[in-house]
């Protein structure tokens, strides 16, 4: 109905007015009816405001239903007398569904637009290689080596056993950041961690008991390194973080998203770690979920982004009885930009996203305060400045352009196709992966979403518009029973065709009958064509037969042999290192990338791989979904053909070109802007490429 309303915007406004209206009196009636039936708010004011809607909308008889529905809820009342009299005349057998005055579909005709039954459902992700048959497939699997690799993590979200109700806050969980913090060439990874937080209490307590942690990767194993890398103070419920290099000193630094007020670790290059929150500037006690650190304004120095989630009175103190305890019960906070002076502090930017309900259209869609939960950053039709995706719960995603050079945005994710599913209605977002699955050198976005919904398949066509592919994909119906949290693509198989990993689990444990709790985490084959195939858990490994509460995933290749793993953060039980144990895989290059012009991290390069006729295409993206970081480099699988070198071109974002040839496959490359030669790192052994 929303939809429809936006695409009659420019045939003909008088009937996109009214799709648009209605579709706003089906948003209202259906928000104030799950407050009456599923919270138990059975007030006047909802009972009459839906009534109300019911008989705008040409509903007569449900609206005589619910005046009959009302009178036997609350007893008898002076205010339902003239409601039950206006409605008298309404037949109380064989009624019927509209008012023919009221019928949308009678009264405006279109007849005179083009007929779309042509069409195919199923064109979602057209543009994909053919792949070989299933038989000769690798078989995909992966192994929890958490333990034996000497990770020992659990999220402590500070739970009342005793208590039936859950505080909302303790559902999001920890998040996981990928990077390579003493420059050693193996990534190593941070965890945020929760504290104890007393019932009834708006602050949590600073015990010290609970704290982050840092796992340093030596090639064979990890180490817990916390203490010596000199953070011995952690007092923040942790909730997600960003990996980059906010100084340009060549050494990854930390941000950490809090409740009540974000960290910024500065990389000290010798091992250590330095909490520079208060020397930076950086202040403010908001609930951040996601974060980012990136250029945002093409100055060559990264800035700050915060994603906030939700705010106001006694926000951390209730708790929630009900399976449907909703968010729309809370006020959404406003996101933050933080920009970079270039000397190490930063500046908070007034106004730089959309921080006011005032703005939104009379459909209820449009530039209002969002509910953010994850954040992806990408370059649109090679602009300088990036764009951001922010997943919003149960209100209108986010896709925030670069309005000024001042660190200002607007929100243009209803104009992209962004901000809602194919439907026309808002979801749960948390989640976000992102790559380009159709090779077309566009970037897409797949969005996990709550139980009951659909997750979302936004494909990017021409000139930025995103269109929900999700039918046809063969994703559709795997998502809907499950709460999905973290997601990822990564190529499994080295094929050259992205595979996708998501992580499930329930919110709280209410008890409720058919409503599972702990959830397992789903791999999706991608099979070519546009079509991804569920793998079989007992094909993937122990890992994928287990049920979870599981939040944030990062990507990474913390052995080094060419295939991408996976971190997995949860709740109640310990953290994943999922190892990527396929066999038979196909070949593969890692290219990570050094900016000299701009901003270090070099988020927003373009790199192609050329493979005889095959032109392999990725972008450098920052912000990785639900309170994540993956390691920053671009993996390429290039198939079990590929031929025993490649092209290799980079596209920095500062303007400039850098081209190699005849680059070894089953390699890492990294690379330098504006340099002569690059590092190749191949079976264990270190060289110098020359750049043509």
């Amino acid at each position: 109905m929303y939809q429809l309303g936006q695409v009659l915007l420019p045939l003909d406004p008088s009937a996109s007015e009214a799709f648009s209206e209605r579709a706003a009196q089906l948003k209202e009636c259906t928000d104030r009816l799950e407050q009456m039936l599923i919270r138990k708010s059975q007030d006047r004011e909802n009972f009459q405001r839906v009534i109300a809607l019911l008989v705008a909308m040409g509903r007569e008889w449900e609206a005589w239903a619910w005046v009959s529905a009302a009178r036997d809820m609350v007893g008898p009342a002076e205010w339902l007398v003239p409601l039950s009299q206006s409605l008298a005349h309404v037949p109380k057998t064989d009624p019927l569904r509209f008012l023919a005055d009221k019928d949308l579909a009678q009264k405006y005709s279109f007849s005179s637009y083009p007929d779309f039954a042509s069409l195919k459902l199923g064109r979602a992700v057209t543009g994909g290689r053919t792949r070989e048959p299933a038989g000769t497939l690798s078989r995909i699997r992966f192994d929890d080596q958490a333990a034996a690799l000497g990770v020992d993590f659990i999220y402590f979200q500070s739970p009342d056993t005793q208590s039936r109700g859950v505080r909302i806050f303790e559902s999001t969980g920890g998040g996981v950041g990928v990077f390579d913090f003493d420059h050693d060439g193996w990534p190593d990874f941070y965890l945020t961690q929760g504290v104890e937080w007393p019932k009834g209490k708006e602050h949590p307590a600073s015990s010290g008991t609970f704290r982050d942690r840092l796992y340093r990767n030596d090639g064979t194993r990890f180490e817990d390194v916390t203490e010596c890398a000199g953070l011995h103070i952690d007092e923040g419920y942790g909730q997600g973080i960003s990996c980059g290099d906010f100084n340009n000193d060549g050494f990854a630094d930390l941000y950490i998203a809090n409740i009540g007020g974000n960290r910024l670790l500065a990389n000290n290059g010798d091992g250590t770690l330095t909490d520079v929150t208060r020397e930076a500037g950086i202040s403010g006690a908001a609930w951040t979920t996601s974060c980012l650190i990136l250029d945002l304004n093409a100055d060559g120095n990264p800035d700050l982004y915060d994603v906030n989630y939700l705010e106001g009175e006694n926000i951390f103190s209730i708790e929630c009885e009900a399976i449907r305890c909703s968010v729309r019960d809370y006020r959404g906070a406003p996101d933050r930009v933080q920009l970079s002076r270039g000397d190490g502090t930063f500046f908070t930017v007034p106004d730089a996203t959309p921080h006011s309900d005032d703005n939104l259209s009379t459909s209820g869609i449009g530039q209002g305060i969002g509910k953010g939960l994850g954040i992806v950053a990408l370059f649109m039709n090679g602009e300088p400045r990036p764009s951001l995706f922010i997943a919003n719960d149960q209100v209108p995603n986010f896709f925030l352009r670069p309005a000024e050079r001042d660190g200002r945005f607007r929100d243009e994710a209803l104009l992209c196709g962004l901000a809602v599913n194919r439907n026309g209605q808002t979801t749960a977002s948390m989640g976000v992966a992102s790559g380009d699955l159709n090779h077309d050198r566009l970037t897409d976005l797949y969005v996990t979403n709550f139980e009951g919904e659909a997750n979302t398949l936004f494909l990017q066509r021409e000139q930025g518009i995103f269109e929900d592919a999700i039918v046809g994909s063969g994703l559709m119906a795997a998502g809907i029973p499950y709460v999905g949290w973290g997601t990822q693509f990564l190529d499994a198989d080295n094929d050259g065709e992205l595979d996708l990993v998501v992580t499930n689990g329930h919110v709280a444990d209410f008890k409720e009958p058919g409503v599972a709790y702990h959830m397992p985490t789903q791999f999706f084959r991608n099979a070519g064509l546009g079509r991804f195939v569920q793998m079989n858990p007992d094909d993937l490994g122990e890992l994928f037969e287990r049920r979870l509460l599981g939040r944030s995933i990062a990507t990474l290749d913390w052995n080094r042999d060419g295939r991408t793993d996976f971190i997995l953060s949860n709740i109640e039980s310990p953290v994943v290192v999922a190892t990527n144990q396929t066999e038979n895989v196909g070949h593969w290059l890692d290219v990570r990338l050094h900016a000299r012009v701009l901003a270090r991290d070099a988020i927003g390069a373009e790199v192609e791989v050329r493979q005889g006729d095959t032109v392999h295409w990725q972008q450098m993206i920052a912000g990785d979904g639900y309170q994540a970081s993956n390691e920053r480099k671009l993996h390429f699988g290039l198939g079990g053909q590929a031929e025993s070198i490649v092209e290799l071109s980079i596209h920095w974002p500062g303007g400039g070109t850098s081209r190699f040839e005849q680059v070894p496959i089953d390699a890492t490359i990294e690379i330098v802007e504006g340099t002569s030669r690059a590092s190749l790192w191949r079976s264990g052994e270190l060289s110098s490429w020359p750049v043509e």
